[in-house]
């Protein structure tokens, strides 16, 4: 929620997510500063439509290790500013591939920044796009994560042709931890963790989005997935 890091909302935001001791962060409609020190981050580009703010980023990466073959485009089709993906090394020392994604929202470039698209129009877009490079990904130690502006499931049997149906296509072949109700949530997430079946999930946990004191972090909850490597 685009929250800075020197803002008394970004200080809190930027405690929570050093307090986590992940080994690998997303963060949406964020800035840089917003992670931990002690780590690496890599940002997408600022190409999403609006005019370019700051350091503003749709979508950030950060790893307690350095990142390697950092990619910012995906397919030249691909609405930008909302995918990087990289290479990471975990703590066992087994190479991780990580996609950071920030699909875009029914109204992206509808009514505001470059107001020349319906609703819908770049999240099909990206969707498209995504199931087209999916061949250029491993299928195995990849962890996809991000904001999908989706539930999932988004209807139990998504009609032929909706948006649904449109993202279980593009993610097919991958497994999504986080769909369903989410102990903890009071609402399905839009904010997912999408992985390769290799992978072992050992639970989901949400980070609320209000502090203890009763003061709100961001629009959206988070979300916290841990897993075993084969």
């Amino acid at each position: 929620m685009w929250a800075t890091p020197t803002s008394p909302r970004g200080r809190r935001i930027r405690a929570a997510l050093e307090v986590a001791d992940c080994d690998v962060l997303c963060v949406t409609e964020g800035f840089a500063g917003i992670f931990p020190d002690a780590g690496h981050v890599i940002k997408a580009r600022q190409d999403w439509g609006c005019p370019v703010k700051d350091d503003r980023r749709k979508v950030l990466l950060w790893s307690k290790r350095p990142w390697a073959d950092v990619d910012k485009v995906g397919s030249k089709g691909l609405p930008g500013g909302r995918f990087i993906r990289a290479a990471t090394r975990t703590a066992a020392g087994t190479i991780l591939t990580v996609v950071g994604a920030c699909i875009p929202w029914r109204g992206a470039n509808v009514k505001v920044c470059r107001k020349d698209r319906e609703p819908w129009q770049d999240h099909r877009a990206w969707l498209a796009e995504f199931d087209g490079l999916r061949s250029t990904l491993p299928t195995t130690r990849l962890v996809l994560l991000g904001d999908f502006n989706q539930r999932i499931p988004r209807h139990w049997v998504p009609p032929p042709g909706s948006i649904g149906e449109a993202l279980l296509q593009a993610f097919e072949g991958l497994r999504i931890a986080t769909e369903g109700r989410l102990p903890g949530a009071c609402r399905p997430s839009i904010d997912h963790i999408a992985h390769s079946p290799d992978l072992v999930p050992l639970g989901v946990t949400v980070w609320c989005n209000w502090d203890a004191d009763g003061r709100r972090l961001s629009d959206h909850f988070g979300v916290r997935g841990d897993f075993s490597l084969p």
